[in-house]
């Protein structure tokens, strides 16, 4: 479903298909990759470490950290919503202080919700 056509998801497929279980790791940026990868590999469970929901600025507006990369980030096919996986389970770890941090986690978690 996610990444059909791509070859991520076209390659990973097969290769999280041998497993009985697929979990995700990732930090930053690497936390939102595992979640659009989430469903290509139909992966069971996630930890995310500050993860972002995406860094368009007309998607977090409130996040000016990314502002130079996502001038090419594609928000269209970056989308999550299109590649949400309510029944991944598993956690968001994240500085509650830093305001964006918190603001892309319950971004996430709305699309997510089975991740705390």
């Amino acid at each position: 479903r996610a990444l059909r056509g791509t070859a991520a998801g076209t390659r990973l497929r097969p290769v999280a298909a041998r497993y009985g279980s697929v979990g995700l790791l990732g930090y930053s940026m690497g936390g939102y990759g595992a979640l659009r990868l989430a469903a290509a590999l139909a992966a069971d469970s996630a930890v995310l470490i500050s993860p972002q929901v995406s860094i368009a600025a007309a998607v977090v507006p409130f996040d000016r950290r990314y502002r130079a990369e996502g001038q090419l980030f594609d928000a269209t096919l970056g989308d999550l919503t299109t590649r949400a996986l309510p029944r991944l389970r598993g956690l968001i770890l994240l500085d509650p202080f830093v305001a964006a941090d918190l603001r892309h986690a319950r971004m996430i978690t709305a699309l997510f919700p089975g991740l705390a």
